[in-house]
């Protein structure tokens, strides 16, 4: 047989294929590992990598099939903790597609322990709707800012009512501060607007917020909101 220098890069399957060899390879080679890549449930996914060390825990995790790769790097944008994970929900009691779980490396005296995020529902249970609107919300703010090209007010303000409803979604999972520093980065440093007034923002609430743009113009943003 005559050697033939690969010429092209192999497409994804072929990628996918040799990588599946090498899952199989280190299963049968690291009990460790292979009781996180046979893990049947979430919480057996859990307790086999509370077995591993701390600097390999979400490497290895992402081999199990029940880790959901885009979404958890999409979640882990979103929250800004790369230790969170998206694991597909196998027990099937209710209506929850996803559970998504954290890693708290100060549990215990830095022992350690992975633990539902509950910022996401009950036990970290969520649903792709649930999840793509997350993502869409922090696309429009943070990945992908809105840019507000406005030529009139009635513009202005719908372009600032709509970064705001997205901020809203956000604060559902993470808070009303850190939502609103998501909100000020698309307006005011991606836009250059400027937050007048955060009144309406306090505790669980997400209200209204006053915004002014280059000429001083005020915006009222949030609901049943109209300009000042």
């Amino acid at each position: 047989m005559v050697y033939q220098p690969r010429t092209t890069s192999p497409d994804t399957n072929q990628k996918e294929e040799t990588m599946s060899y090498t899952i199989d390879f280190l299963a049968k080679t690291n009990k460790q590992l292979r009781d996180v890549i046979e893990a049947a449930t979430p919480r057996g996914l859990l307790a086999a990598m509370q077995n591993l060390p701390a600097v390999s825990m979400t490497q290895v995790a992402e081999m199990s099939p029940l880790v959901h790769k885009k979404y958890t790097e999409k979640v882990r944008k979103i929250t800004g903790d790369f230790s969170a994970l998206v694991v597909r929900d196998t027990i099937g009691r209710s209506d929850n597609e996803y559970l998504v779980v954290r890693y708290d490396s100060f549990y215990d005296g830095g022992r350690g322990k992975w633990y539902y995020d509950g910022r996401f529902g009950y036990k970290g249970g969520t649903t792709t709707d649930a999840l793509d609107a997350l993502w869409n919300a922090f696309d429009d703010l943070v990945d992908e800012p809105y840019d507000m090209h406005y030529t009139n007010k009635e513009q202005a303000k719908d372009d600032l009512e709509a970064a705001h409803a997205q901020a809203v979604t956000l604060s559902g999972v993470l808070g009303t501060d850190k939502a609103l520093k998501m909100f000020s980065y698309c307006v005011e440093d991606m836009n250059g607007f400027q937050i007048a007034s955060t009144g309406g923002v306090f505790d669980d609430k997400f209200g209204v917020i006053v915004v002014k743009d280059f000429k001083d113009q005020r915006y009222r943003v949030g609901a049943l909101a109209d300009d000042e």
